[in-house]
């Protein structure tokens, strides 16, 4: 199955074409150190887990995951590689989670299932984990934390926070070879123009610890792998400056009214500023 510039290394086999699920970590080489604490809090975490687990690099690799198989997409383009791994992927949905999201809180499996059987059940074609009350329109008729996403195209609702996405979907947002940023960027305007069903959940499905700004570690997730010794790399550690800097601008647009939150970012892209983030 595997084409010419894709390898795989197993971990583990099982028949995914009766599979309606696979959870893919997005990474690279550059991030390889995650990799380890990532799968550990993964199989702790999720250890009841009865979907396939499959991480998405760049590079070929000897390393060996403990329940996870390595999909290696040679290719510098992030939406190469998703490209490449979604055609590798023969499950209907792929629950999407980027390397430096750790989930260091238990999950049922059995919850998982629920939400990912109902979304199958609805159509929904993305089915975010990350729930931000801001983006949201009226709840989903006939479930109760399922609330349809306002897909307006100067933000980013469809992101690459934690959720379900179907693969055909998610193969029809690769288009062009841009940068992770600039790809997150260009998935809500993508999906709308898709016509695709779009939806959040409110309850906490898939609770993950955002790790890594700007390629370097925040100070609490940081303090969290040293304390459980999960974490041997050499990665650095974000200025305490830097840190405060983006958890004010975070704070400050959570309160803000919408309208002027708009309007500001409005003036700000008018005078050349750009945006990679729908929480600037």
């Amino acid at each position: 199955m595997n084409s010419p510039d894709i390898e795989m290394t197993t971990a583990a086999s099982g028949d995914e074409e009766k599979e309606l699920l696979t959870y893919v970590i997005l990474s690279c080489d550059k991030y390889s150190d995650l990799w380890n604490p990532h799968v550990a809090l993964l199989n702790k975490n999720w250890g009841d887990r009865t979907c396939r687990a499959v991480l998405v690099s760049d590079k070929p690799t000897d390393r060996q995951l403990e329940r996870v198989d390595i999909i290696v997409a040679p290719s510098d383009s992030y939406p190469r590689r998703i490209e490449k791994a979604c055609q590798l992927i023969k499950t209907k949905y792929i629950l999407l989670v980027n390397d430096d999201y750790l989930l260091t809180k238990s999950i049922d499996d059995r919850l998982v299932r629920e939400k990912l059987h109902q979304a199958d059940a609805n159509k929904i074609d993305f089915l975010s984990f990350f729930h931000n009350p801001r983006y949201c329109g009226r709840k989903f008729d006939g479930i109760e934390d399922f609330h349809y996403l306002r897909l307006e195209l100067n933000h980013y609702q469809v992101n690459l926070y934690p959720a379900l996405w179907t693969t055909s979907a998610l193969l029809k947002t690769t288009v062009g070879d841009n940068t992770p940023w600039f790809y997150e960027v260009s998935l809500t305007k993508n999906m709308a123009e898709q016509g695709a069903l779009c939806v959040s959940c409110s309850t906490k499905t898939f609770p993950i610890m955002d790790t890594v700004r700007k390629g370097h570690f925040l100070h609490k997730p940081y303090r969290y792998l040293m304390k459980n010794r999960l974490y041997s790399g050499t990665r650095e550690v974000i200025s305490y400056r830097e840190e405060w800097a983006i958890g004010s601008r975070r704070f400050f647009i959570r309160i803000m009214p919408r309208w002027l939150f708009k309007l500001i970012k409005k003036i700000a892209v008018k005078r050349g500023k750009q945006y990679f983030s729908g929480n600037e």
